[in-house]
Parts: C-alpha cells; sequence; structure tokens
C-alpha cells in the first residue's frame, strides 16, 4: 500500500513539517514514534524533492525537513493524542531503506514475533503462529 502525506506545513524558518492523521487507536508509542518508517520515508521524500510538484505562491517546496508527527484522531471513547517525529539523518534512513529492500528481495525470510503480528494477512501461514504451523507441520 502506498501512502500519501495527508497535511504539509512549513514553519517560520523554512522547514517543511509533515502530519499524518490516524483514524484509529493509537498503537505507537512516544518512543517508537521517533522510528516510525511511514514519517522517515516522507521526511527523506521532502530532502529527496519527492514533494517538488508541490508550490507555495510559486516556488517549489522546501527540501529541508524539520520533522513529522502521527496524530490519532481519537473518537467517542478515545482521546486524540499526538506522536511527534524529529528531523531524520537522511543517510540513517536511505541506508535502512537499502537494508529493508535488499531483505525483501531475498529467497527466504526469517520469521520475528513482533507488535504487528496480531494484524499480519499472513498469520495464517507464519511458522512462529499457531496457526501456520499446521501448514508446515505434518
Amino acid at each position: 500500500m502506498i501512502g500519501s502525506a495527508d497535511r504539509i506545513e512549513i514553519d517560520v524558518n523554512g522547514l517543511v513539517y509533515i502530519v499524518d492523521l490516524k483514524s484509529g487507536a493509537s498503537d505507537t508509542s512516544v518512543t517508537d514514534a521517533q522510528s516510525h518508517k511511514q514519517l522517515q520515508g516522507y521526511q527523506l521524500a521532502v530532502i529527496e524533492g519527492g514533494f517538488n510538484n508541490l508550490t507555495i505562491e510559486g516556488q517549489p517546496l522546501p527540501q529541508q525537513s524539520g520533522g513529522a508527527e502521527l496524530i490519532f484522531l481519537g473518537g467517542d471513547t478515545v482521546k486524540a493524542s499526538i506522536r511527534e517525529q524529529s528531523a531524520i539523518d537522511p543517510q540513517e534512513v536511505r541506508a535502512d531503506i537499502e537494508a529493508t529492500a535488499e531483505a525483501m528481495a531475498a529467497a527466504t525470510f526469517t520469521a520475528t514475533i513482533n507488535s504487528r503480528c496480531r494484524t499480519c494477512a499472513v498469520k495464517a501461514l507464519c511458522p512462529l503462529q499457531s496457526e501456520g504451523r499446521t501448514v508446515i507441520e505434518p
């Protein structure tokens, strides 16, 4: 699935700030927001000129990121919350993306238990999940 930035803001110093709105309950901690891959990707897109099709008063969007944030909108029973991400180190994020791309292109994957297991689309095929073991065990 390809994401899109919900809101792009420019601060008084000319830095671009990305805001991503989330309609569900917050499942991202304040600490986890610092390494949130989608926000890092948006920030890298700013730095790499990925939003150059946008203009402000006829001028292209600046290519300096000031950070990003997730805004969980909440609802009747859940309070709205914000999770901020500081400006990224572009070399570090590029290296992480390259490592992920290499891993995704590999012939095999190492299954690991993590916080996303409960909503994984292939949980029924995963050898680490009780549902998936029946697929690989006699």
